[in-house]
């Protein structure tokens, strides 16, 4: 049986709950049957550490919203037989990239369940629901 190669995309391990629960999934899978890989935008941080040994981590050289092109160059030269952004931010990024490298990689996304003081600062009410309704989106993944 072959392992499936899953690609776990995230900005950085500098802590939070979103980067503890990566790590916790990421070594908890078994290396017989999945093979993961991490993709950081940041090196280093905080919780790095924590990552279990032999598990493979690359870097982007550039900040996520910049990263279109390398990101979809990365996906054209390495085989994933899934995605996992880890980011509502990076979703979008993902979801570009692996349409520019032409793969027909399936996605998978966690989606939040309550909107954070930082959305509810950063976007008004208007866009927020355009966002989370956008139908477009959710039939890419």
């Amino acid at each position: 049986m072959s392992r499936i190669k899953v690609l776990f995309i995230a900005p950085h391990l500098d802590g939070g709950g979103t980067e503890r629960v990566l790590i916790n999934l990421i070594n908890n899978f078994d290396p017989e049957t999945v093979a993961v890989e991490l993709l950081l935008y940041k090196k280093g941080g905080s919780l790095a550490d924590n990552l279990k040994k032999g598990i493979k981590v690359s870097f982007l050289d550039s900040r996520p919203r910049y990263s279109l092109l390398e990101l979809s160059s990365f996906l054209r030269k390495n085989n994933f037989d899934l995605l996992f952004p880890t980011k509502h931010y990076l979703l979008l990024i993902v979801l570009a990239a692996r349409y520019i490298s032409r793969k027909k990689i399936p996605v998978v996304y966690r989606e939040i369940t309550h909107i954070s003081t930082e959305l509810k600062l950063n976007f008004s009410e208007f866009s927020l629901r355009k966002l989370y309704n956008n139908r477009f989106l959710y039939k890419q993944l």
